[in-house]
């Protein structure tokens, strides 16, 4: 629960988060955080997927372990939300690993944690509770402030909703280092919010106002970093980009056995139906498809909810679809991996998308994937081997797409294959959450003598 900061106040909930009790929150361990080369005192290279779809990858080359900088134990503040989703197992995660490297991080989280249940066995997080849901007012500007004078800390981290006001009472209090991820692009949020002009424009400046008293300012993919640079004018040098990781789904037996078992002729379609994600396109796509003496026998699957889903299910009467299309509605993240392993192919029809974590969960459970060729798309797949990439819109060239791959088994076969071993080398959890946790040490940059 919330916690009053009073001479009599208790100390916080410490969250300890174990894997194997609650597969909901996975954490990497500490060897797959740090690949075993480093381990063995040698030298490693680290491919960056920053232009993993051309293939032109620079090589990182890590130091070898012996020679790599230790830091002073710090504080940091992470925000994030306590319902089981990709994104709070992904903060989650690099808490965790945070801990593990000595340092102290405190979550603090939206009021659907009130009712989490600890794990056991793995290191403990202190955990606070906001006061409203949308922490963007006064109450919640004082509360962190109390926090903040009660923790210290050397780095606070704002995401979605709590961003600005970590950012504001961090920048007010005297926090070194401040920052922001950045995680939805301006054209998609147009697009799904239908504001008028003038409320753009405010909304834009007091982003550039938030951004600007931050330290450092986080995105999923190179849209996000042109997003920032055109739209809220923030300096290249503050931009970082890191990928968002998932947790192996394989890792659930569930998942293994429906990817084990796919349903013939499935095309599946999972995401939040607003009309950035394209499911009407896909819709007029499907139409499209069943069209001829010679089409292809299909069924397609829509998991998720949103405001946009009746205008999709009007749509699909309008153009005869009802035997075709199965609407099956908002899902727990575990069950819609396990509806993407089900498929024969996987569709993400985004009209915008900072990077589309739906791709790389695609990928991950060995589905085919066809995906729009737009924004974060084009930094996660790579057409004709791991994906295959369609104009944003374009529902002739998706149902030709849709054609092609019904029909060839092979193709769908190899393109499985090889973004499973994509996301492997390149999305895998363990492996983003190093990266970022190497990224935060060096930011807070307080070494110490070894």
């Amino acid at each position: 629960m919330t916690q009053p900061l009073s001479p009599d106040t208790p100390e916080p909930e410490q969250i300890p988060a174990d894997p194997s009790a609650n597969p909901s929150v996975e954490t990497p361990t500490e060897s797959a955080a740090h690949p075993s080369p480093l381990a063995q005192g040698g030298e490693t290279t680290v491919q960056d997927p920053t232009n993993s779809v051309s293939g032109d990858t620079e090589p990182i080359v890590m130091p070898p372990y012996h020679e790599m900088p230790i830091y002073q134990p710090a504080t940091f503040f992470i925000t994030t939300a306590a319902r089981d989703s990709s994104n709070s197992r992904r903060f989650r995660a690099l808490a965790y690993e945070l801990v593990r490297r000595g340092h102290d991080v405190v979550l603090i989280i939206d009021e659907l944690g009130k009712g989490h249940t600890p794990d056991a066995g793995a290191p403990p997080i202190t955990q606070y509770v906001w006061k409203k849901p949308q922490p963007n007012n006064l109450r919640d500007m004082l509360y962190l402030r109390e926090l903040i004078l009660k923790h210290e800390p050397d780095c606070v981290m704002g995401s979605f909703s709590a961003t600005n006001t970590m950012i504001v009472v961090g920048t007010l209090m005297g926090v070194r280092r401040r920052i922001a991820w950045h995680r939805t692009l301006s054209t998609q949020q147009e697009l799904d919010q239908k504001l008028p002009l003038w409320r753009i424009r405010v909304n834009n400046i007091r982003k550039r106002l938030f951004f600007g008293m931050s330290s450092a300012v986080l995105t999923i993919s190179q849209a996000g970093k042109a997003d920032l640079r055109t739209v809220f004018d923030v300096p290249e040098p503050k931009i970082h980009i890191f990928y968002n990781g998932l947790d192996d789904p394989f890792e659930r037996e569930e998942v293994r056995e429906a990817a084990a078992n796919r349903a013939a002729g499935r095309i599946v379609c999972v995401g939040r139906f607003h009309r950035s994600k394209g499911q009407d396109v896909l819709i007029r796509a499907l139409a499209l498809l069943k069209q001829g003496e010679d089409a292809p026998d299909f069924h397609a699957v829509f998991v998720g909810d949103g405001i946009f889903r009746q205008y999709c299910e009007d749509l699909v009467a309008e153009l005869g679809l009802q035997d075709r299309v199965r609407f099956e509605g908002a899902v727990r993240s575990p069950d819609a991996l396990r509806w993407m392993a089900t498929g024969e192919i996987s569709v993400v029809p985004s009209l915008h998308e900072a990077l589309g974590n739906v791709n790389i969960e695609s990928m991950a459970v060995g589905t085919p994937l066809i995906t729009s060729a737009v924004d974060g798309m084009l930094d996660i797949v790579r057409d004709g081997e791991t994906g295959i990439l369609v104009p944003p819109g374009d529902a002739d060239a998706l149902a030709n797409a849709l054609r092609d791959l019904l029909r060839d088994p092979d193709k769908r076969r190899a393109l499985g294959e090889a973004g499973r071993a994509h996301y492997l080398e390149h999305f895998e959890l363990s492996k983003q959450v190093g990266i970022q946790a190497d990224w935060l040490e060096a930011f807070v940059a307080r070494k110490r003598k070894a």
